[in-house]
């Protein structure tokens, strides 16, 4: 097991692809194989297009909240109480997770308003939903590590 957790900090942003991945293709099995694909096209019906467009909204959001904070970080971390992140190894892994968690939202952003545009009642798609349900996992991992970070950040000014 500990080797499991070794391997997943060494390659967090590469473990966190292949998880969001994984819970994907799932999600495409019980929709495919054991007819997943009849409750989400209830739950869907009559709001694809707002469901889609709240999506990309708050992923917009997000993406820009996760910018801001990259820029409030690249000042912070001109602080001297940052000396010791600045020259810890996990300095360069701060940025990958930043990075990791922006291209997260903005694929996200443009998969939903995609999603938006091409699954549309009179012709639903279930290619979209699998997307937009890929995009939220990965997303929403991305954050989940970038709000993590930004706690240690803070915890670290304070």
């Amino acid at each position: 097991m500990s080797a499991l957790i070794d391997w997943w900090r060494r390659y967090f942003i590469w473990a966190e692809f292949g998880l969001a991945v994984a819970i994907t293709a799932a999600f495409l099995i019980w929709m495919l194989e054991w007819h997943g694909s009849d409750v989400v096209a209830a739950l869907l019906k009559g709001r694809r297009v707002a469901i889609y467009g709240v999506l990309a909204s708050v992923f917009g959001a997000l993406l820009g909240f996760i910018i801001t904070t990259v820029s409030v970080v690249i000042v912070a971390a001109q602080s001297q109480r940052l000396d010791a992140l600045r020259e810890s190894k996990h300095y360069r892994d701060l940025w990958r997770i930043f990075f990791a968690t922006i291209r997260g939202l903005a694929l996200a952003t443009a998969v939903s308003f995609l999603s938006m545009l091409f699954d549309q009642e009179n012709a639903p798609s279930d290619v979209w939903v699998a997307a937009c349900f890929y995009v939220i996992v990965l997303a929403t991992l991305r954050l989940a590590r970038s709000v993590v970070v930004l706690q240690f950040v803070v915890k670290a000014t304070a």
